[in-house]
């Protein structure tokens, strides 16, 4: 971690082990490139475009559009793209019944698993929720709901799918990942594209909101998170003509508000999303977190759009 992160000093920091063997290469030197011009040309719209054009196209308009111009593009590749690199161990977080480092499981990497709730808590959890197997609950060697300083030895890869999103405090979630990857190893996530989820008509979070959760130490949801996921993410409610025509429903009206009150006063964490983030937007946001060195000045980050989910790699 760089020395001169500010507030470190609010976040506990863990004793790393380091696994034994050989050191870890540069793990974001391997990646896929974000940007392949022979892929970006087969928009239809691009193909008469030169090199040149086609690169400051992608720079200052395609990222932000959603537009993919990687071999990885979905949920496939983004595997193919953990499988292939060279790594020791790896811990996922937030699996709950779908694992996604399964496919790691037959060769010699170190496979763990963390998620807030316990083993015996996910799968009772899964038997109540549609489409949900108990069966596929992994072993859990972390609940997270006791924090991240039980995690004592370093990892190669960690990764999360669709888990960015729900963290309370983003930066903390972070500074907690960085600090228990071996040096030049990777975080690696899949992140819900807001404008193509639920999330669509709410705006993308911006480092304000990422540092007000950071200096209010958050470990819930804000009441402005559960109210937007509880009662307005159906609703373009900042140019709806009529704020009640979803009534019916029970979301935005009084009693709805009035319910989303009581479950977070009542909650402990509510499960919603907290942060709404584009490619575009979370590459940029990074930027800005180790301007500021709340993220140490060495950060890199490589995002690839996908169809209705993007996908990052960290290094620190």
């Amino acid at each position: 971690m760089n020395s001169n992160l500010s507030l470190d000093s609010n976040l506990p920091v863990p004793s790393g082990m380091p696994l034994p063997g050989r050191d870890l290469p540069d793990l974001f030197a391997m990646l896929t490139p974000e940007y392949n011009e022979s892929l970006y040309q087969d928009y239809d719209d691009l193909r008469s475009f030169s090199s040149e054009q086609l690169s400051r196209h992608w720079q200052n308009h395609g990222l932000k559009e959603g537009r993919r111009a990687s071999t990885v593009r979905d949920r496939e590749s983004f595997s193919r793209l953990i499988a292939e690199l060279p790594i020791r161990s790896a811990l996922e977080i937030g699996c709950f019944d779908k694992p996604s480092l399964e496919q790691l499981r037959n060769t010699e990497v170190v496979v763990h698993y963390a998620d807030y709730l316990a083993e015996a808590e996910l799968k009772q959890r899964a038997q109540h929720l549609p489409g949900r197997d108990p069966a596929m609950v992994p072993p859990i060697e972390y609940v997270l709901s006791d924090g991240y300083d039980q995690i004592k030895r370093k990892y190669d890869l960690v990764t999360s799918n669709h888990c960015i999103e729900h963290q309370p405090d983003l930066l903390s979630h972070l500074l907690w990942v960085a600090n228990i990857l071996s040096p030049k190893g990777l975080y690696i996530a899949s992140i819900p594209d807001r404008r193509k989820c639920f999330d669509h008509f709410l705006p993308s979070s911006s480092v304000i909101d990422v540092l007000a959760a950071f200096y209010e130490k958050r470990t819930k949801p804000s009441f402005k998170s559960v109210l937007e996921h509880r009662c307005f993410i159906v609703d373009d409610y900042g140019n709806a003509e009529d704020p009640l025509w979803n009534f019916e429903v029970g979301r935005a009206s009084r009693q709805g508000f009035d319910r989303a009150f009581q479950e977070f006063v009542s909650s402990p964490y509510v499960d919603v999303h907290t942060f709404q983030f584009t490619a575009f937007t979370f590459k940029n946001l990074m930027k800005q977190l180790a301007a500021y060195a709340f993220l140490p000045q060495t950060t890199q980050i490589m995002v690839y759009n996908g169809i209705n989910e993007f996908y990052i790699a960290l290094q620190f």
